[in-house]
């Protein structure tokens, strides 16, 4: 009686429940909805301080005070919240001084906890949704990067074979085509000096076609395409101004994998083989589903992990690079022998 007269009269278990009820059919944010839950607790059994925790996913907590500018304390009574019998957070309540819990005020916290389960379960369901979205948007934003650094690399590449064409064989040709004048101007005069610019030109010619076929294995290996990873590798190794060597079980010799695979390991290998500063190992193997491989060598500080990693990234893979560079990249096989 001297609490009523005290600190007023509380609400009745039915206008607590018809509060709460009201709280989660008009207000979907949890940072809405937890501090207004904790108020209608603390209205309903008159605590000095209430308390309510969600237990969010990998370890965090959400949580709401009342009175909202009270200092958290150790709490007197902790009730757990469960939902299909899985915790998901908890009510805790602190009496005022000389006020305790009746069985009343028991049976209406036993009855929030029941109703809040749902609304606490759904509040874990959009925290977790939240962290997929950023989750995916980051990935979204890397693979954005990404495109965009192939794309400068894909650029800086055509300037470069823009170079190579103008400053070899373009040259060659210019050359050539000088010669076949030279010609045409000495066979009537000069036989001698004729057969002479021709055997220039027939210089000039091979010239022009072995630079032709060096780019044109810099673009893309035609042993690649035709024969595979494993060969279009040993076959580049056996070029190498260093020695590299490529294992691989025979089994992979007759197997072909997509084409966008098995070009991003050849171009990662070789690129890694290429700056490196002594003998390499090329290591690949298949496991059912990832096509792994690593580059056993000691790497020159300007290769280019970025570039490479692009490529591995953008087929699903992953590439790492400490001593040695590690790849996997998932992959069918398409065709066997």
């Amino acid at each position: 009686f001297a609490n009523r007269l005290v600190y007023g009269k509380r609400a009745t278990p039915y206008e607590v429940m018809s509060d709460l009820s009201r709280a989660m059919a008009a207000t979907i944010s949890a940072d809405d909805l937890l501090p207004r839950m904790a108020e209608a607790v603390g209205h309903g059994v008159r605590a000095a301080q209430t308390r309510i925790k969600v237990a969010l996913p990998e370890g965090v907590d959400m949580q709401a005070l009342y009175p909202s500018d009270a200092s958290e304390q150790e709490l007197e009574h902790i009730l757990s919240v469960t939902h299909l019998g899985d915790t998901v957070g908890e009510i805790a309540v602190t009496t005022r001084s000389g006020d305790s819990l009746g069985a009343a005020d028991h049976r209406l916290l036993a009855d929030f906890a029941a109703q809040a389960g749902l609304a606490f379960h759904n509040i874990r369901l959009a925290a977790e949704l939240e962290a997929q979205v950023a989750e995916v948007t980051l990935q979204a934003q890397e693979l954005t990067r990404s495109s965009e650094r192939i794309i400068a690399a894909q650029n800086e590449e055509r300037r470069r074979l823009e170079r190579d064409i103008h400053s070899g064989p373009q040259e060659h040709l210019n050359a050539m085509r000088s010669k076949i004048v030279e010609v045409e101007e000495a066979l009537g005069l000069d036989i001698d000096r004729a057969i002479e610019t021709l055997g220039d030109l027939a210089s000039h010619s091979r010239k022009t076609l072995e630079m032709l076929r060096d780019l044109a294995r810099g673009i893309f290996p035609q042993l690649l395409s035709d024969k595979g990873l494993i060969f279009a590798l040993e076959a580049q190794a056996a070029k190498s101004s260093v020695q590299v060597e490529v294992r691989a079980s025979l089994d992979l010799n007759a197997v072909r994998f997509d084409p966008k695979v098995e070009a991003a390991v050849y171009f990662c290998c070789i690129e890694a083989t290429s700056e490196a500063l002594g003998p390499s190992t090329i290591s690949i193997h298949f496991d059912g589903e990832n096509l792994q491989f690593v580059v056993e060598s000691e790497l020159a500080l300007t290769v280019d992990f970025q570039n490479m990693s692009d490529r591995i990234e953008a087929l699903g893979g992953t590439l790492e690079m400490d001593r040695d560079l590690t790849g996997r990249v998932p992959a069918l096989v398409l065709t066997s022998a």
